[in-house]
């Protein structure tokens, strides 16, 4: 009896001990069960506050589609080798478009002749080094948009071509640009355009054409110098250039300067100032911001560009732009890394 009262009283203490080890066993699921419930609401909750963060903010993790960097060669003439290298500086921060300001006041910098007279300056780039530039940037997917400064910035048109030109040309000191009631301008441009945007020349592969318009003062002989100049703008260049297939950027003056009604199939770059900007985007164009206190180099920093807000659905990207002197160093360019750094962080939203 005694014996099997000990065995009924160890058979229920197995027992008891099973049942707690169950209900321990039950408890640490119950508990795993929870906090992998919490994790997954955590994780729920971390994704819908960044998602209502990114509806609030549409400039977070953005990647622009222009990412530009803009090299004045007119008044500074740099060998090929540098483009090259600042072509790779580009691609390696994932900067996309070249913005080939070869020609201004001072000269025009790709070999080029019109009426077996030649426009280029004392020093310019073959067409093989044209296409040598092309061909690298192709290789890394970077566009090279061309830049035919007009109707302003045109003194080196008229120390060859006077017949077109309003005002004295003076390369040293410009202050010529290009008579829009000369019979002999469009024959010319429309030459000069074909010459470098058609099937197989020059600049045939490039997507966009920047065309100045920057700082014209109207100074041709007319009685009505606005109605002249948005023609010119809207009725010749636009089409001629959507001619070759492409799309036509100028820069904000004429719209904020000169009052005109530029077409809305204009890209508008604006170099000017926040103002300018504002008054560009709320006109609903297509919008490139290189903000002259913000993005051009001699003014541009890291930190200025980091922070800038690109906050409008019309902005396509924004442009580090360089508009050189003649003392500046044609070979090294290791100085503007900092900047390149810092426009491919804030374009690629990172």
């Amino acid at each position: 009896m005694l014996k099997s009262n000990k065995m009924y009283t160890d058979e229920s203490l197995v027992n008891s001990s099973a049942s707690q080890k169950t209900n321990c066993s039950k408890k640490t699921i119950i508990l795993t069960t929870i906090c992998s419930v919490v994790s997954i609401i955590i994780v729920v909750v971390v994704l819908c506050c960044t998602l209502i963060n990114k509806k609030q903010d549409p400039i977070v993790n953005k990647i622009f589609t222009h990412r530009g960097f803009m090299l004045d060669t007119s008044r500074k003439f740099f060998p090929v080798s540098t483009i090259l290298t600042l072509l790779d500086m580009m691609a390696a921060n994932k900067l996309n478009v070249f913005h080939w300001h070869f020609s201004d006041a001072q000269s025009f910098s790709v070999q080029w002749s019109y009426n077996s007279t030649s426009i280029n300056g004392a020093q310019f780039y073959s067409l093989a080094d044209v296409s040598q530039v092309m061909s690298q940037a192709a290789s890394l997917n970077i566009e090279v948009i061309p830049e035919f400064e007009m109707p302003g910035h045109s003194d080196i048109f008229g120390v060859k071509f006077p017949s077109i030109i309003s005002g004295t040309p003076n390369v040293n000191n410009p202050e010529a640009e290009m008579n829009l009631k000369s019979p002999d301008l469009q024959p010319m441009i429309s030459t000069l355009l074909s010459d470098f945007l058609a099937a197989s020349k020059p600049f045939s592969a490039s997507k966009r054409v920047h065309l100045g318009a920057d700082e014209v003062a109207m100074i041709w002989p007319d009685t009505d110098h606005k109605s002249t100049y948005t023609a010119f703008e809207n009725d010749f260049l636009l089409p001629k250039v959507k001619s070759f297939g492409k799309t036509t950027i100028v820069w904000n003056d004429p719209i904020t300067s000169q009052q005109l009604l530029l077409s809305k199939e204009f890209t508008i770059q604006v170099w000017t100032g926040k103002s300018e900007l504002s008054s560009i985007l709320s006109k609903g164009y297509k919008t490139i911001v290189s903000t002259s206190q913000e993005w051009y180099i001699g003014n541009a920093t890291p930190d200025k560009i980091s922070n800038y807000v690109l906050d409008n659905s019309k902005i396509i990207g924004a442009e580090v732009v360089w508009f050189t002197s003649p003392g500046d160093d044609p070979v090294d360019i290791s100085w503007l890394e900092p900047v390149i750094v810092a426009a491919g962080k804030k374009l690629n939203g990172l």
